[in-house]
């Protein structure tokens, strides 16, 4: 019997289904530093879902690396001025969403990392590599949840908190810094005040 790979350009024990821990602002002040980790859960649902870009773009995004797949080098020679902004340039944070979120169905403990980036990955179809880059879509934004380590178990001790879910959003037509509706989305705006 065969084995099926779901990513047939990161192998069977690839690094790509295991981000490592990232660091990013603390939303406690804009100078200090918290370790993050990604979800292992979450990472779990991409993979089963058989969904490529959402992988890619933790790596890109939260790690901060191009994803580990075969002759990303050369995508790093085709882009050598890429703009991919990651969670450690995020340029707000908001804690607090108004919306039934998690396990506990209140928002209140999560934190919400908000990335302006003009570029981001994607799949390409190509037997050379399968990741590209590409403008990010109009008037959005790129937005990461994370809850404190305390509500998650993380694998390492030294982590502040999980990253549970990242997408792009829309953002305002005001302040298109920052996502749509931000003031009836989210609690409060932790920084720059």
């Amino acid at each position: 019997m065969a084995t099926v790979i779901r990513f047939p350009a990161a192998g069977p024990r690839s690094k790509l289904f295991e981000p490592p821990v990232v660091t990013a602002r603390s939303p406690d002040g804009e100078r200090e530093q918290v370790r993050l980790e990604i979800s292992a859960a979450t990472i779990q649902k991409i993979v089963q879902a058989g969904l490529k870009v959402p992988l890619f773009q933790a790596w890109a995004h939260l790690v901060g690396e191009m994803p580990p797949v075969n002759n990303v080098f050369k995508l790093r020679a085709e882009h050598p001025e890429a703009r991919i902004r990651t969670i450690a340039q995020a340029s707000t944070i908001f804690r607090g969403v108004r919306r039934p979120c998690g396990l506990n169905g209140t928002g209140d403990d999560v934190y919400i990392y908000v990335v302006e980036t003009p570029e981001t990955v994607c799949w390409r179809s190509d037997m050379a590599c399968v990741v590209g880059i590409s403008p990010c879509p109009p008037s959005t934004v790129l937005t990461v949840y994370v809850r404190r380590s305390g509500t998650l178990q993380p694998q390492d001790p030294s982590v502040w908190g999980i990253i549970s879910k990242w997408e792009f959003v829309g953002a305002s037509p005001e302040q298109p810094h920052l996502p749509i509706d931000f003031d009836n989305r989210y609690d409060e705006q932790l920084w720059p005040r």
